[in-house]
């Protein structure tokens, strides 16, 4: 019923590799005819969300076995110039929709319950490497709280290994959600430039660039160069505390997720 079509949204219709599809689903028949279409043809019904795996259990729980969730994991260093980009929006930007409390006067996002006068009283760089952290301690109850049969449903994709070497995961996420590659694949993965040299050479767009405050690697960079970026914004700006804090999640991260291939 309302379809995201404009064309410089990255979330846009006009921007998925079956635009036409979606666009000729405008013009076909409703009401009966369309459930009797669903039936048939048992589409998997996507939805994308940020940061939920933390607050995910009512999904396992309420929807048991039709449920299939990937979660997207991302090294924390790559995640700190899109936060520092953004944090500033909660509680004051009308277009941002996150739920925040009222902690005398300031507004604080949710996942700050607990710590407010931290966050409060934080550094900018500071709130972000602690909002991480807080996000990834829930992540981390979440999946300790998971029995083995919701487990089976649950993939993690570390975003860094699978813009570099795809095929595993979509190996992985083949078998999860019972279906195949289709000929739109290829042409997919080339829109978003995988596999990459560098994880977060990402295709250019003046979204993706403003919305992230972030810039493209240039072409003698690499993973290693573009996290040592970070690290001096970081440090320049982050209490000592926060820094110490980062380096755990770093370590943490990678030990879990960049060790051993799959």
């Amino acid at each position: 019923r309302e379809v995201n079509l404009r064309p410089t949204d990255f979330s846009s219709v006009l921007n998925h590799p079956a635009k036409e599809k979606y666009l000729a689903r405008l013009f076909l028949p409703e009401g009966e005819e369309a459930l009797a279409r669903l039936a048939c043809e048992r589409p998997i019904l996507h939805l994308g969300t940020h940061q939920v795996l933390g607050v995910a259990r009512p999904l396992f729980r309420a929807l048991g076995d039709r449920l299939s969730f990937i979660q997207v994991a991302r090294h924390p260093l790559f995640m700190i110039a899109h936060w520092h980009n953004y944090i500033h929006r909660f509680g004051t930007d009308p277009r941002e929709f996150t739920v925040c409390l009222d902690c005398g006067g300031v507004e604080i996002p949710w996942f700050a319950h607990g710590w407010e006068e931290e966050y409060i009283r934080g550094s900018r760089m500071d709130r972000v490497i602690l909002s991480i952290a807080a996000l990834s301690r829930l992540e981390e109850e979440t999946l300790g709280r998971l029995g083995a049969e919701e487990r089976s449903r649950l993939l993690i994709l570390p975003f860094e290994r699978f813009t570099r070497d795809p095929e595993p995961y979509l190996k992985s996420l083949e078998s999860l959600l019972s279906t195949e590659r289709t000929s739109l694949t290829p042409g997919a993965l080339t829109k978003e430039r995988i596999p990459r040299r560098i994880s977060n050479d990402a295709p250019a767009h003046p979204h993706w660039q403003k919305g992230h405050g972030q810039t493209a690697p240039g072409r003698d960079s690499s993973e290693e160069a573009e996290k040592a970026k970070v690290w001096e914004s970081v440090r320049a700006e982050a209490s000592p505390s926060a820094v110490r804090t980062l380096e755990g999640l770093c370590a943490a991260y990678e030990t879990r997720h960049l060790g051993a291939a799959p």
